[in-house]
């Protein structure tokens, strides 16, 4: 699912991306996809658990301007972002955290395969429900660590689907999904082990890659509106000051 660039272009991006073009990463009733408790209804309502804006849209509408760090950002993620992605209620147990930072070596992947370990050149973060770097259901969220402008930018989303698919995953281009930042694309993914809503786009300088897994038997609409929550708390949490 990742392809290898000669160094020094080929600067992994965890979870899906590559620089240089190529890329590689509620339920209804009273449960969530892992079996844990969740509020009654379709889905743990994002808008009463993530920061405003609690929304892509809505990011873009009150913070055009946004401007995301190219640096560590994981322990500024609200607790509540992260269960909500997760379809969990508020208060719940926050999964385990594993984080990385530029030149460290980590496990790599999009979250519905077991990826590989590689030094990485970004600063990323990854919740999970259980061991090993491709548990579903779980959310993580990466920026690449060097610039990247606008023509790359607009590379980079085109290729997404394309690039996420491959190892047994299947990935699909979201055209009508509202776009992260300047220059952005969605894309919905699948496997025997699940699904993924992999999102990714340009704020200022910074391309900022975020997924969320969960069970193939979670909605796609649903799985949609939690990355969209997601995307937007990530990017907030990210911000510069």
């Amino acid at each position: 699912m990742r392809a290898r660039l000669p160094r020094p272009v080929s600067l992994v991006l965890a979870a899906c991306v590559l620089l240089g073009g190529t890329l590689t990463a509620c339920t209804s009733g009273g449960t969530t996809d892992d079996g844990g408790a969740a509020v009654p209804g379709e889905t743990v309502s994002a808008s009463d658990l993530v920061p405003s804006p609690s929304s892509v849209a809505g990011l873009s509408a009150q913070q055009p301007d946004l401007v995301l760090e190219r640096a560590s950002f994981c322990d500024q993620v609200p607790d509540a972002a992260v269960l909500a992605a997760l379809g969990r209620r508020e208060g719940g147990r926050v999964p385990s955290l594993a984080q990385w930072d530029d030149g460290d070596t980590t496990v790599l992947t999009q979250g519905l395969a077991e990826g590989t370990s590689d030094v990485a050149h970004e600063y990323g973060c990854r919740w999970t429900t259980g061991r090993g770097a491709a548990v579903v259901p779980g959310v993580q969220a990466w920026v690449y660590a060097p610039a990247v402008g606008t023509g790359r930018a607009r590379s980079l989303a085109r290729g997404l689907a394309d690039s996420v698919s491959g190892d047994g995953v299947t990935c699909q281009e979201r055209a009508d999904a509202d776009v992260l930042g300047t220059v952005g694309a969605t894309a919905v993914c699948s496997s025997d082990a699940g699904r993924a809503v992999v999102r990714a786009g340009l704020l200022g300088e910074a391309w900022l890659t975020c997924t969320v897994t969960a069970r193939s038997d979670v909605a796609t609409g649903a799985l949609l509106r939690r990355s969209d929550a997601w995307c937007a708390a990530v990017a907030l949490a990210g911000a510069a000051d």
